[in-house]
């Protein structure tokens, strides 16, 4: 079972990948374009972006722990938005 260590809002000090990005992809939501304009709009800008985490720009970072593994989920605010918006993670999928 994954344990939450901490959840903080912090500024990039480097370039990172962004995972919500990966949920956003994966959604039917977005395959079929079934978003608001804005949202559609936020998620074409970060993949202009690589989807990535600029350096100086401010990003969600979850530390858990997974048995022996220790995890790090690090997301733009922008598109961590969108995934709880429309309930994209896992654990608000009803």
């Amino acid at each position: 079972m994954t344990e939450t260590i901490k959840i903080r809002k912090l500024i990039a000090q480097q370039e990172h990948d962004c995972n919500a990005a990966q949920w956003i992809l994966e959604s039917r939501l977005y395959q079929f374009k079934k978003m608001s304009d804005e949202d559609l709009q936020i998620i074409e800008q970060a993949k202009a972006e690589n989807f990535k985490i600029k350096k100086g720009a401010w990003y969600k970072n979850i530390a858990a722990e997974n048995e022996d593994e220790f995890l790090v989920f690090r997301a733009r605010l922008d598109l961590d938005a969108i995934c709880h918006k429309y309930k994209l993670y896992i654990g608000e999928r009803k």
